[in-house]
């Protein structure tokens, strides 16, 4: 169970981690001053970040209810 636990967690980390990073705005040559639709906040690691703990959280759960 620690193995699988192990490589599942290395499995979430190699596969968010190994993502390019977007190009930046093109700003010089921008024709509008208006700002980006969302106000470019970053949401993709945050969301990665949330299921990993979850994932783990749920193990957790699974593993304390196993022991009683």
């Amino acid at each position: 169970m620690k193995n699988i636990l192990i490589a599942f967690t290395l499995f979430l980390f190699v596969t968010t981690m190994s993502q390019a990073q977007p190009l930046p705005p093109d700003e010089f040559n921008s024709s509008t001053d208006e700002a980006p639709a969302g106000g470019g906040a970053p949401i993709g690691e945050g969301t990665a970040l949330l299921v990993a703990l979850g994932s783990l959280y749920a193990v957790k759960k699974k593993r304390s209810i196993e022991k009683c």
